[in-house]
């Protein structure tokens, strides 16, 4: 009736996790100091089990670490967008937990030194007050939903795509909802069983909500495990603008590019993170730059597939 207190635990960013030990052997998930720094029972191993069950291999400690934020952040949303499409029955859904008080694997979404896990960022969508979500049933079939916390009605309009992995759209479908204040509203299910049959692991689902207050809720979902997907090599480039202390950055990507993460050596909270890149428009994201900061901060970026081992062979 209210989820008050459920979450999952994931490992902090790397910088935060080199400050507990000088020596690299330890930076490892299941070495002494790392296990020291995880204070539940077993808990490095259960991230272990559930990453292995959605994604492939990660190729090294920083890749271990940026796919368990990944799992971290996509089951919370998962959980929080099902509590909010049964409003009436739920009426509430608080993860556990916000923040941490010494530098650990943990349910945080903020580390200890205050920067942000991809959940952080997840919750910015999931949380918003005029929500779009997809319900996924058996059979490949999508229900789009739209919820509503304001006290005004809204309404939205709501496009569904099936796209292969170099983003060509090969269905899309449209419609329109209202929704009354403080309520949720189904929309009409879309059977895409005849679309993606014979081919689940080469292309992926899109729901895109553009609704009345102006905003936009964005969806992506996959016909099967991210592991079994076969994700192309995505080359992300962005163009970096810097304006007084507002770092501005203009993200392309050649083909879909999924949880694409912005690190910088700077701590930097960013306007949004860890995104689906999946159409050939730029998307852009700005940061407060620290009044210190001079010139161009070290700016990288990554994406699902680049956290894999590809190469066995030289493994």
């Amino acid at each position: 009736r209210y989820a008050s207190e459920f979450g999952f635990q994931s490992f902090p960013s790397v910088k935060t996790l080199k400050t507990v030990t000088d020596d690299p052997r330890e930076l490892n998930p299941f070495s002494y100091v790392m296990e020291k720094h995880q204070r539940n029972y077993g808990g490095n191993g259960k991230i272990a089990k559930y990453m292995q069950a959605a994604y492939r291999y990660p190729e090294n400690f920083s890749d271990f670490v940026y796919a368990s934020q990944l799992l971290q952040a996509d089951g919370i949303r998962y959980g929080v967008e099902h509590y909010r499409r049964n409003r009436g029955r739920c009426m509430g859904a608080i993860y556990w937990q916000l923040n941490d008080n010494w530098p650990v694997a943990s349910w945080a979404s903020i580390d200890y030194f205050g920067r942000w896990k991809a959940l952080q960022y997840f919750s910015r969508h999931f949380y918003a007050d005029v929500l779009g979500s997809l319900k996924v049933s058996a059979d490949a079939v999508y229900t789009p939903y739209l919820q509503n916390e304001t006290m005004q009605e809204v309404s939205s309009d709501v496009t569904v795509f099936v796209k292969n992995m170099r983003g060509e759209v090969l269905f899309e479908t449209s419609q329109r909802t209202e929704c009354a204040p403080l309520s949720v509203e189904a929309m009409e299910p879309v059977s895409l069983k005849e679309v993606i049959e014979g081919r689940e692991s080469e292309v992926f689902v899109e729901a895109v909500f553009t609704h009345s207050d102006g905003t936009v809720s964005r969806q992506v979902e996959m016909p099967k495990p991210y592991k079994h997907m076969q994700i192309e090599k995505a080359e992300i480039t962005f163009d970096a603008k810097r304006e007084g202390n507002l770092l501005t950055l203009q993200l392309k990507s050649d083909v879909p590019a999924f949880f694409v993460s912005v690190e910088s050596d700077v701590d930097l909270v960013w306007s949004d993170n860890f995104m689906h890149l999946t159409g050939k428009e730029p998307y852009e994201i700005t940061a407060i730059l620290p009044e210190c900061v001079e010139g161009m901060p070290k700016i990288w970026v990554r994406s699902l597939c680049d956290s894999w081992v590809t190469d066995y062979s030289q493994a």
